[in-house]
């Protein structure tokens, strides 16, 4: 199986495909030399099919590609750094936490 194969037998709903590709899209819509309206706007415009599914798009399908994408990424970021998925994850809620709480 190359890395970019979803395991055999593997299916996802179209909508969570939809909802993934929209999330990645939010990611790279984010620039550090951008204005934070600026990139607010591109979010907006990233994260816009999931907003004009409406009401019928299931909330599941788009929890389920946020962990899809995040356990995919996870898995290539403990690959290349010769670490587990777990330190990973960790590292990503120490990031997490550093942010101030409102």
């Amino acid at each position: 199986m190359a890395d970019r194969d979803a395991p055999e037998g593997a299916r996802i709903p179209r909508d969570a495909v939809i909802a993934a590709n929209s999330l990645l899209d939010a990611v790279i819509s984010q620039s550090s030399e951008s204005t934070m309206p600026s990139n607010l706007a591109a979010m907006d415009l990233a994260l816009a099919p999931l907003f004009d599914s409406g009401p019928d798009l299931d909330p599941g399908d788009v929890h389920g590609a946020a962990v899809v994408c995040i356990a995919w990424l996870a898995a290539r970021a403990a690959e290349s750094s010769n670490a587990d998925p777990e330190v990973i994850i960790a590292e990503l809620r120490e990031f997490l936490d550093s942010f101030p709480s409102e």
